[in-house]
């Protein structure tokens, strides 16, 4: 793809009804030479994925155009923690960079309570 398509425009994450404009940290383009290098990447962290054992907290949004909806079911059934010690927190309308979205509040304190078990 690269030969012909060196680079494509990005599309902003923050641009939809109800999201954080002011934290807007997307790429203005992204280098096609570097999509197989992403899911190479993909690929090793799904091989090693039964080798985590320690407590998992997963977040995820519905409105995410990034990453697949099944993703978090994937990770939370391929991990090696014990069910107890292993969560995923659904958000409804953030983007890919949730953290920074409309529902960053609620992320910070699913963390904070997550890390005081």
């Amino acid at each position: 793809m690269r030969p012909f398509v060196p680079r494509f425009v990005a599309v902003d994450e923050f641009t939809g009804p109800g999201r954080a404009v002011e934290y807007s940290a997307s790429y203005f383009a992204y280098p096609t030479a570097k999509v197989q290098d992403l899911v190479t990447l993909g690929d090793i962290a799904e091989e090693g994925l039964a080798k985590v054992k320690s407590p998992l907290l997963i977040v995820q949004s519905k409105a995410d155009d990034w990453v697949a909806p099944e993703a978090p079911e994937l990770i939370y059934q391929r991990v090696s923690t014990p069910p107890a010690d292993k969560q995923v927190l659904w958000l409804e309308r953030s983007g890919h960079l949730l953290t920074l979205d409309v529902e960053r509040d609620p992320i910070h304190q699913a963390v904070k309570d997550f890390l005081a078990r």
